[in-house]
C-alpha cells in the first residue's frame, strides 16, 4: 500500500510535470492572469552576454515569466495563501468590511494624503470657470463632472480603522466649484443621496468603478444636464423598465479578478439594465468632446454613451484620443484642439476623486492658450 508521504510525492511530481506535458501536448486552455504587470522579453544570445552572465540572467527571467501553465500555478499558490492565511497577491487591493474590496489609492485619497491645498484647487476651479464662460460666449457648453468613488459611497465598508482626512481634494473642489459658480455635476453627493432610496447597489462589492446600474443612472444624469445646458434634444436608451438581476460580471469583479484565485468570495447579485438598440440614428444628434479617465470607458461600455452623439471624441487622460469611426486611437499630440473644440457642440471634462488634483490633465491650460485667454491674478483668486 502507498503511504501518505508517497502519495503526496507522486502528486507533487505529477503536478510539476504538467508544465512539460503542456509544452509537448498543449491540451489545457490557460486563462491569462488579471491585473497589470510587465513580463520580461526574451534576449538574444551573444558571446559577450554569455561570458558576462547577462544572457543567463535575462533568459532565466524570461523563462520564469513564460513557462507553460504559469497562470494556473500562480492561481494555485494564490488560492492556498488566500484560503489558509487570507493573504492577497494583488498590488493595491485590500479587503474592507462585508467582503468589500478597495483600491488602496482611493483609501489614501479618502485619508487626504494626496491633498494639494486650497490655493491650488482654487486656481484650477477658477481657470475652468473662466474657460467655461469664454466658451459659453461661443455657444459652447462646457460641463465638469466629478465622478463618484466607492470609498465615499460606502465608507461603512472601509477597512477597520480607516479615518477620513481633515481636508480632501474632493471636499475643497466641490466647495470652490459652488463658490465660483462652476457648472458641474457632483456625483459623489448625488450617489450618496440615491443610496437611501435606490433599489439596487450603485457600486459593486468586488469592483472599483460604478456598477452597470450605477453607470446607467450616471449616463441619464449626464445626458439630462447636457440637454438642459444646450437646449439640444439628445437621444438615449430607455432602460429603467428593463432591468434584470443576475450575478456580478465583467468589471463589477475587477478587483476580485486581480486576486487571481479560483474562488473565495460570496456571489453578489446586481442589477443589469438591458440596453436595447432603440436610438434613431437618423435623428439629429450633437457632437461632443470629452476629456476624462476610466469612468468614461466604463460609462461607454454599459450605457453606450457614444451612440447619443453624431461625433464623439474622447481624450483619455488627455493623452490618448479615441474618435467615433476611427480604426485606432491616436496620440494627443496629433489633436488639433482648436478644431476639435470648434466642431464640438458639447465639451465635458470628467474626473474621479483620485484624479481631481490633475483634472483635465492639461486641457484647460491648452484650451486657454488656443483661444488667447490670459487670466489675470484676480480671475484666478
Amino acid at each position: 500500500m502507498f503511504s501518505i508521504p508517497k502519495i503526496l510525492f507522486i502528486f507533487i511530481l505529477v503536478f510539476l510535470s504538467l508544465s512539460l506535458f503542456q509544452r509537448s501536448f498543449p491540451v489545457f486552455h490557460e486563462k491569462p492572469l488579471d491585473g497589470t504587470f510587465v513580463l520580461n522579453d526574451d534576449t538574444t544570445f551573444s558571446l559577450n552576454g554569455w561570458f558576462s552572465g547577462k544572457y543567463q540572467t535575462h533568459r532565466e527571467k524570461y523563462l520564469n515569466d513564460h513557462f507553460e501553465l504559469r497562470s494556473a500555478f500562480i492561481r494555485c499558490r494564490n488560492q492556498v495563501d488566500f484560503s489558509f492565511y487570507h493573504q492577497f497577491h494583488a498590488q493595491d487591493v485590500v479587503e474592507g468590511k462585508n467582503h468589500f474590496l478597495f483600491n488602496t489609492w482611493y483609501i489614501d485619497t479618502y485619508k487626504g494624503l494626496d491633498f494639494i491645498g486650497s490655493p491650488k484647487i482654487n486656481h484650477i476651479i477658477s481657470e475652468f470657470k473662466l474657460l467655461q464662460d469664454t466658451l459659453a460666449k461661443r455657444n459652447k457648453v462646457l460641463l465638469v463632472v466629478f465622478s463618484p468613488s466607492k470609498d465615499i459611497y460606502a465608507p461603512e465598508n472601509l477597512p477597520e480603522g480607516t479615518k477620513k482626512g481633515d481636508s480632501t481634494n474632493y471636499e475643497v473642489f466641490e466647495k470652490k466649484a459652488k463658490q465660483k459658480g462652476l457648472v458641474h455635476i457632483d456625483f459623489e453627493n448625488y450617489f450618496i443621496k440615491l443610496k437611501q432610496t435606490c433599489p439596487y447597489p450603485l457600486f459593486p462589492a468586488y469592483g472599483s468603478h460604478w456598477s452597470y446600474y450605477g453607470a446607467c443612472v450616471a449616463g441619464d444624469s449626464i445626458i439630462g444636464a447636457l440637454e438642459y445646458l444646450s437646449a439640444i434634444k439628445i437621444p438615449h436608451y430607455p432602460w429603467r423598465n428593463n432591468v434584470t438581476i443576475s450575478k456580478a460580471e465583467g468589471d463589477e469583479l475587477e478587483l476580485s479578478n486581480e486576486l487571481n484565485i479560483f474562488s473565495g468570495f460570496p456571489t453578489e447579485m446586481l442589477a443589469h439594465p438591458q440596453i436595447k438598440d432603440t436610438i434613431n440614428l437618423k435623428q439629429k444628434r450633437p457632437s461632443i468632446l470629452i476629456i476624462g479617465d476610466s469612468y468614461i470607458l466604463n460609462l461607454e461600455a454599459h450605457y453606450d454613451l457614444m451612440s447619443s452623439f453624431s461625433s464623439f471624441k474622447f481624450c483619455y487622460y488627455y493623452k490618448t484620443v479615441y474618435t467615433l469611426g476611427a480604426d485606432k486611437s491616436a496620440d494627443i499630440d496629433s489633436l488639433d484642439l482648436r478644431d476639435a473644440i470648434n466642431k464640438a457642440d458639447l465639451i465635458m471634462v470628467e474626473s474621479t476623486e483620485i484624479n481631481l488634483s490633475k483634472i483635465g490633465w492639461g486641457f484647460a491650460d491648452a484650451a486657454c492658450k488656443v483661444f488667447g485667454i490670459v487670466p489675470n491674478t484676480a480671475q484666478l483668486n
